[in-house]
C-alpha cells in the first residue's frame, strides 16, 4: 500500500502483537509493538526509530527555513579566482551559479550549479576559477568604460525529510 502525496508513504510492518499490545506508527515511518494506549497518542519506541529522521509526525516536523549566509567578495580582481564562503546553520547542500557580465551584453563568464555538502555552522570556501577569455573580455570592456558586475545565486537546503530550502542573490563589483 502506497499512500500518494509529496512521497510516497509505505505501509509499515510490526510483528504480531502479544495480549494487551498493539502495532503503533511510530514518528520515523516505522511500525512498532507497544503497550496499549486505548485512544491516547502512540507510544514511542525508541528503538524503532534509531538513526532514523521524524518523518511522518507532522508535530515533530522540521519546517524551519535553515539561516544561510553567503559571503562573496566585494571587490572581484578578474586574475585572481573568485572565492564564495557559505555557512549554513542545518546540515544539508548548497548550490551555487552565477556569472559575470560586461556591460549589458551576453555574460562573459558562467559559472555552475555547483553543489557542496555543508555541516552545520561550519563555513565552506567554493573556489571558481575564472578563464582566460573571461579576464580578457572583462580586461577589454574596462578599457571601454563598460559596467562590469558579477551576479551570484545561491541556494541552500537542510536534510530534513521535506527539505527546507534557503536562497540568496548577491552582486559584487569586478575590476581588471
Amino acid at each position: 500500500m502506497d499512500i500518494g502525496g509529496p512521497r510516497p508513504i509505505e505501509m509499515p510492518v510490526a510483528p504480531t502483537p502479544g495480549p494487551g499490545q498493539s502495532v503503533q506508527r511510530q514518528p520515523c515511518g516505522t511500525a512498532a509493538v507497544a503497550q496499549s494506549t486505548r485512544g491516547k497518542g502512540n507510544a514511542d519506541v525508541a528503538a524503532a526509530c534509531a538513526g532514523r529522521p521524524v518523518c511522518d509526525d507532522p508535530r515533530r516536523a522540521d519546517s524551519a527555513k535553515p539561516h544561510m549566509t553567503v559571503r562573496p567578495p566585494k571587490l572581484q580582481d578578474v586574475d585572481r579566482p573568485l572565492v564564495i564562503r557559505v555557512t549554513l546553520d542545518e546540515p544539508g547542500d548548497v548550490e551555487v551559479h552565477g556569472s559575470i557580465l560586461v556591460g549589458s551584453a551576453r555574460p562573459a563568464f558562467t559559472f555552475g550549479p555547483l553543489f557542496r555538502d555543508v555541516s552545520a555552522n561550519v563555513p565552506i570556501r567554493i573556489r571558481i576559477p575564472i578563464t582566460r577569455r573571461a579576464r580578457r573580455l572583462v580586461k577589454r570592456g574596462a578599457r571601454r568604460g563598460k559596467p562590469i558586475r558579477g551576479i551570484l545565486a545561491t541556494n541552500g537546503r537542510d536534510t530534513a525529510c521535506f527539505r527546507n530550502r534557503s536562497h540568496s542573490d548577491r552582486i559584487f563589483k569586478v575590476v581588471p
